[in-house]
């Protein structure tokens, strides 16, 4: 007996929807790119939308994968994030692959069982769920097997978020206060600053430099965001660096040894 294939064009979009915006919300997520839900969802909308044409334009079903795995993932991947370098892009599309295969697999492995077949809606939420969790603990594990960790830095109602570096040769204090210094990127200082900082000079020494000098300023309060806990100090000093110092970097803070308990590096 011959069997008939029913082809639901608005089942497929929406299945491709989720599976396309899973994989950018979680790359955005894992990898911090800061992209708002609301140009993901559009992304992966134009995304599944084409895949639906290709799908009924393009016979053959191999050479369908390979247009819609390195052609349109690959233009959908580039439309939120941008191109910009090729290892950030490398890696933002790479991410974003994983995931639709992550995705692809628990949804089918979910979907298999007895009593959810023929469903839709419950293997996707469970699918996300689980999803999350996992790029939770993973990020989480690799946060911290890294040395960079969340924080907060406050100055009366302004305040920037970024992630930090704890630095176990970052030993610099202030001489005018005995306050360990943090070091911050310069477009964070004249976020967080403007034009009304009061900076002092504080001389340090690095490689390659005996006798530099680098401005200081104290902030309200710097919170530290560990896997259980926030660290929180007050009246932080923190000295501004060349944003040349955190180029490429996933950080835009580097904490002093001392701000963290030993007990917290790997």
């Amino acid at each position: 007996m011959r069997s008939i294939y029913v082809f639901y064009a608005d089942v497929f979009l929406l299945q491709n929807l989720i599976m396309d915006f899973l994989a950018l919300w979680g790359t955005n997520y894992y990898l911090r790119r800061k992209k708002s839900m609301g140009r993901l969802l559009l992304a992966a909308f134009f995304s599944s939308a084409a895949g639906v044409v290709l799908f009924l334009w393009i016979k053959n079903w191999p050479l369908y994968c390979l247009t819609t795995h390195f052609l349109l993932n690959t233009a959908m991947v580039a439309a939120v994030f941008g191109v910009g370098s090729f290892r950030c892009f490398l890696e933002n599309w790479w991410t974003a692959y994983l995931i639709v295969l992550l995705t692809g697999g628990m949804m089918q492995w979910v979907r298999d069982w007895s009593i959810l077949r023929g469903t839709f809606v419950v293997p996707a939420l469970l699918t996300a769920g689980g999803l999350f969790f996992l790029l939770r603990y993973i990020k989480g594990r690799k946060i911290r097997g890294n040395h960079i960790y969340a924080v907060k830095l406050v100055q009366g109602e302004r305040y920037v978020e970024m992630m930090a570096y704890w630095d176990s040769g970052n030993q610099l204090r202030d001489p005018y206060n005995g306050k360990y210094v943090n070091i911050l990127d310069k477009k964070y200082a004249r976020e967080l600053f403007g034009e009304e900082a009061l900076y002092r000079y504080v001389p340090y020494c690095s490689l390659g430099q005996t006798n530099g000098m680098i401005k200081v300023a104290t902030v309200d309060e710097l919170m530290i965001f560990d896997e259980h806990k926030v660290v929180h100090v007050e009246h932080a000093a923190v000295g501004v660096a060349a944003e040349e110092l955190f180029l490429d970097r996933e950080y835009g803070m580097i904490l002093p040894a001392a701000l963290l308990p030993a007990e917290n590096s790997f």
